[in-house]
């Protein structure tokens, strides 16, 4: 399954977006960018947000909607485009030129969401890239910076995010780490159900906790700044003990794909994540540079 292609679920009321996430190795840069597009009919339009966690800002550009292309796996918005071998932006003063490699994809290229990425929901998430390197050039008033880093990639399309969720996400560890979950009430027909997933690759292995391979989810301290998540399928537990750091306030959809919902996220955050095997601890390692989200609508 291609996971990064254009879903266009819908001719109408819909949104879907792509977010990359990359940081240097010296954290100088700690961006995300967000390639989007929503064919709402009460504001239509495509869009490109650009969130600097070391300034603390974020940015939002809006395009026609004739100014989105998606062709032979690259999304394109106006001159900006992106693909899962580079990203290549330009936004006021400043220019992005990077290429990818060593890309770390999900096993097998499944989705993420595995046979519910079919179900009738409102909100699908795919994991395009869980690690990776990235190496090229940002340009900042003139002044150009060679830059290298870890890179990763994700997207999300339907109607609405959910009620209220949880997103982390971080592949900033001593050994070599990646992580990524997240959690929603999700509207599903006529009801609102917990779903969650959370993937974590360590030493060239995937593991899966999710509400679809019936492991088990225990969510303590969820408030506005902190929360525990205890997953445990059989004798595997994955924990994740994370602290919200410098939240941003971005932008994402509400009913029929409107951009116009208050998301506040964190790419500064940190983590402490703990995974054990009968009862045998098999690393206990802190997450730095932590994509966080922890909304309550």
């Amino acid at each position: 399954m291609n996971t990064f292609e254009f879903r266009h679920k819908k001719s109408s009321n819909y949104f879907e977006g792509w977010y990359i996430r990359f940081t240097d190795s010296d954290h100088a840069v700690n961006i995300a960018v967000i390639f989007g597009v929503t064919n709402s009919k009460e504001d239509p339009h495509a869009f490109i947000q650009f969130y600097d966690g070391n300034q603390l800002t974020n940015s939002y550009y809006r395009f026609d909607l004739n100014e989105f292309i998606y062709q032979n796996s690259m999304v394109t918005i106006g001159e900006n485009t992106l693909s899962m071998n580079h990203l290549s932006c330009h936004f006021d003063h400043i220019k992005i030129h990077l290429h990818f490699s060593n890309v770390d994809m999900l096993q097998g290229k499944k989705s993420a969401m595995s046979f519910l990425v079919h179900a009738p929901l409102q909100c699908f998430q795919e994991v395009n890239m869980m690690n990776g390197d990235f190496s090229g050039e940002i340009i900042i008033s003139g002044i150009s910076n060679e830059v290298s880093g870890k890179i990763y990639m994700e997207k999300t399309y339907g109607d609405k995010f959910p009620a209220k969720w949880i997103w982390l996400q971080s592949n900033h560890f001593k050994q070599e780490i990646a992580v990524t979950f997240a959690y929603g009430k999700i509207p599903f027909l006529r009801w609102k159900v917990n779903g969650f997933m959370a993937i974590l690759h360590y030493q060239k292995k995937e593991f899966r906790f999710s509400s679809y391979n019936f492991a088990r989810l225990k969510i303590d301290n969820y408030n506005k700044n902190k929360v525990k998540i205890i997953l445990r399928k059989k004798a595997k537990i994955l924990s994740f003990d994370a602290t919200l750091k410098d939240p941003v306030e971005l932008i994402g959809p509400t009913k029929n794909g409107v951009m116009n919902l208050t998301v506040m996220e964190s790419i500064n955050s940190v983590v402490n994540v703990v995974f054990s095997d009968n009862n045998n601890i098999i690393f206990d390692e802190i997450g730095s540079y932590v994509g966080l989200e922890i909304m309550n609508q």
